[in-house]
């Protein structure tokens, strides 16, 4: 198990799953550019995305809430359908908070500066959003 603690907080599941579906699309240690770059073509696919939110679900209910055999078979299948759109908007949110975070953070004597990590960084994270928007 690898824990990032960075990012260790409270935080809904929805955008948790949501945060780890976009960065399936995200370089970041691209040798080229200022080390930032996107595959929009990695995105985790529906049925892998599924996957992940069964399973996580399953070690939740298991973990957390004691389930076992059929009441955690049945509480995995009713929090599926509350969870799936909830995910499909955090990717949304999540690639949109990063990308004016990017902008946000940008130092004002960088402003016409088009090649830094900045901009790139934002720009991945704009054409990421559009791509899950049209999904």
């Amino acid at each position: 198990m690898i824990i990032d603690l960075e990012y260790a907080n409270w935080g809904p599941m929805s955008l948790d799953i949501a945060n780890y579906i976009n960065e399936t699309m995200l370089d970041n240690s691209y040798p080229m550019k200022k080390g930032i770059n996107y595959y929009l073509e990695n995105m985790a696919t529906e049925q892998e995305q599924e996957l992940l939110m069964v399973t996580y679900l399953q070690r939740y209910g298991s973990k957390y809430l004691e389930k076992e055999g059929e009441e955690l078979t049945r509480f995995v299948e009713e929090e599926l359908k509350v969870l799936k759109p909830k995910v499909r908007d955090n990717l949304v949110v999540n690639n949109s908070y990063w990308g004016i975070w990017a902008l946000m953070m940008l130092k004002e004597e960088n402003w016409d500066k088009p090649d830094v990590f900045n901009y790139d960084f934002a720009t991945a994270r704009i054409a990421m959003t559009r791509h899950v928007k049209n999904l």
